[in-house]
């Protein structure tokens, strides 16, 4: 798993070796084979993660995870 500051780490790199990435739009992999691709529409939010299941958040704790869709 990645944390957020990895992912920040990663994307600010990737900006820097590719400035007009700035500009383009957000999209992820609705699964690891890459089948099918959706922009992403909403903004981060803290939530919980619990075995794949999104219980909702922020209102529940332990908050442990970031969605980033």
């Amino acid at each position: 798993m990645m944390t957020l500051d990895q992912y920040i780490h990663l994307l600010n790199k990737l900006k820097e070796e590719n400035p007009e990435a700035g500009a383009l739009v957000c999209i992820y992999s609705r699964d690891d084979e890459g089948n099918s691709f959706a922009p992403i529409i909403y903004e981060p939010s803290v939530m919980k993660y619990e075995d794949a299941d999104v219980d909702g958040a922020p209102q529940f704790t332990p908050i442990n995870a970031i969605c980033v869709n």
